[in-house]
């Protein structure tokens, strides 16, 4: 943590062999800010040839990030919940709206981004410090471990049902199966992303061309398979409401 313009920023660095953390950061955030999911924003920072990530601190003197954990650890767990809904509920307990709706927004992002470790001190929610008020769910952030940070190009596979994911599922291609309304995403606002990513990624001597091209035709891959279910979640959904609607 350091004070840059008399704010409060949070500085973060990557690791061997790609120092890839940094950039995949501000990727996400790109990509949050186009699909208009509330995220923290980040900007890069070179120092001494390597990159670093660099965000504004979004809790002030007044507020503090409450993580999903210790959410879920205000009350007793019922049997027939799922992790899921239990801290949906809890949430809803505490009188956060648009619960439901921003977690599913996380869950569509880090699947696209291909996230390994939503663990569940990665998010959480934003109450007031003096007066205990809750004030709702904590913009998304920390998402540097992600498009295929340190795999090897030969062994990325951004089709693979097992792509692993956290916190709800094992996998992002049952994870993903969590999200009850696409009517919010616009996947033609990812339009540019690949030429935007290549530009980013293209700014750092530990990426070569090979790796660049792969990683982008990953993540159109990863957009083409999203707009797939979402568009084959839609029209069940059209089935289904035709259908109660004869009935």
């Amino acid at each position: 943590w350091k004070i840059a313009d008399g704010k409060r920023v949070l500085i973060k660095g990557g690791s061997n062999p790609y120092q890839q953390e940094p950039l995949c950061e501000v990727i996400a955030s790109g990509i949050a800010e186009r699909l208009c999911i509330p995220h923290t924003k980040y900007t890069l920072l070179w120092e001494h040839e390597k990159p670093f990530s660099v965000c504004q601190d979004f809790i002030t003197s007044e507020t503090e990030l409450v993580s999903a954990y210790h959410i879920m650890q205000s009350r007793k767990k019922p049997n027939d919940l799922s992790d899921y809904e239990f801290y949906l509920n809890c949430a809803e307990q505490l009188g956060v709206k648009n619960i439901r709706e921003q977690t599913e927004k996380m869950i569509v992002l880090d699947f696209l981004i291909g996230n390994e470790d939503r663990h569940f001190n990665n998010f959480g929610l934003i109450r007031n410090a003096v007066t205990l008020e809750w004030i709702g769910v904590a913009p998304i952030f920390d998402c540097g471990t992600s498009l295929w940070y340190n795999t090897q190009e030969s062994l990325i596979k951004p089709l693979s049902p097992n792509l692993p994911a956290k916190p709800f599922k094992k996998t992002h291609r049952e994870q993903i199966k969590l999200v009850k309304d696409f009517s919010w995403l616009d996947m033609k606002k990812l339009k540019g992303m690949e030429e935007e990513m290549e530009e980013i990624l293209s700014q750092s001597p530990y990426i070569s061309r090979e790796r660049r091209t792969v990683l982008c035709d990953a993540f159109c891959q990863r957009a083409e398979l999203l707009g797939e279910i979402a568009n084959e979640h839609t029209i069940k959904e059209d089935i289904s409401q035709e259908n109660d609607m004869i009935f």
